[in-house]
């Protein structure tokens, strides 16, 4: 997938099966059109991506952005991902950037301390 970060940076990243899987889903449905973006009018915008987060948001009454998602992934990831693997994924300059992902939350601490028997 190609990707336009900050500053018009471009980088290409991998999407994973699932995700292949429902953009060929909806490539078999939406209406014919001679481009190459996902989108019917053409690449989805950064407006377009917070209407449809906001909608599906509403909908189970859960806040959602793309920082949170990215965020979140970021996250994920770095519980089983080298550092600088996540840094390229999420187009950082600086790996001290991607390190905000280590740190350690409220529920990481209280399932570590659980697992402890005395």
């Amino acid at each position: 997938m190609k990707v336009f970060g900050k500053g018009n940076a471009f980088r290409t990243i991998p999407i994973n099966k699932e995700v292949r899987k429902a953009i060929s889903r909806y490539l078999e449905i939406r209406p014919q059109v001679e481009s190459e973006y996902i989108g019917q009018r053409g690449s989805l915008e950064r407006n377009a991506i917070n209407l449809i987060l906001n909608k599906y948001g509403d909908r189970i009454n859960v806040k959602v952005t793309p920082h949170m998602l990215r965020h979140t992934l970021g996250y994920k990831l770095v519980k089983t991902t080298p550092l600088t693997t996540i840094q390229q994924i999420l187009g950082h300059d600086h790996v001290a950037t991607t390190n905000i992902y280590t740190l350690t939350t409220q529920q990481d601490m209280e399932l570590a301390l659980a697992n402890i028997e005395w």
